[in-house]
């Protein structure tokens, strides 16, 4: 969501920092398959477009994960907000656990 002036096309802007931030969980799956979890996130954008500061939040996942996910929307760049004022975004990202049970299946060949 958005406070602040409006700023047009932040879905996508946001969408090209997605495979970055997968990065930021996977790095973590790799050292606990089990790991999921959410992390929120703050984003001031300046007038100009850029990111003026980014906070990030991790709920059950480790602080290096925030991290992570903060230096991935540091980098990001936005449209100039309307009216040349500043805006924020917020938004989080959830992360489920990949080791799904597996199931065998049973049945017959005939």
């Amino acid at each position: 969501s958005s406070v602040g002036a409006r700023v047009s096309g932040v879905e996508g802007t946001i969408a090209a920092a997605r495979g970055r931030v997968r990065a930021c969980y996977q790095a973590e799956v790799n050292r606990n398959p089990e790991a999921k979890g959410r992390v929120s996130y703050t984003i001031s954008i300046t007038p100009s477009g850029q990111v003026g500061s980014v906070s990030a939040t991790a709920s059950e996942l480790p602080s290096s994960v925030a991290a992570c996910v903060q230096a991935a929307l540091s980098s990001l760049r936005f449209d100039a907000p309307e009216g040349g004022a500043s805006a924020v975004v917020r938004g989080s990202y959830s992360f489920v656990s990949q080791t799904a049970p597996t199931k065998k299946l049973l049945g017959r060949v005939a």
